[in-house]
């Protein structure tokens, strides 16, 4: 291996770990799921769009 390949495959690996490090990072800040409430539910099922749905379409 010659020196430029291997500070090539050095930097890769601290990319790597770096993206890791985030992701971990952003997804213990992010807050838990929620249940919503019975209350939260029927809003959600109200304001739910009606239509006709085409099973066609959905293939």
């Amino acid at each position: 291996m010659t020196l430029f390949e291997i500070l090539l495959s050095a930097s890769a690996v601290c990319l790597s770990g770096g993206a890791i490090t985030y992701t971990l990072h952003v997804v213990r800040k992010t807050a838990e799921f929620e249940r919503p409430d019975d209350a939260q539910v029927r809003h959600m099922i109200d304001t739910a769009p009606r239509g006709k749905f085409d099973n066609a379409l959905a293939r």
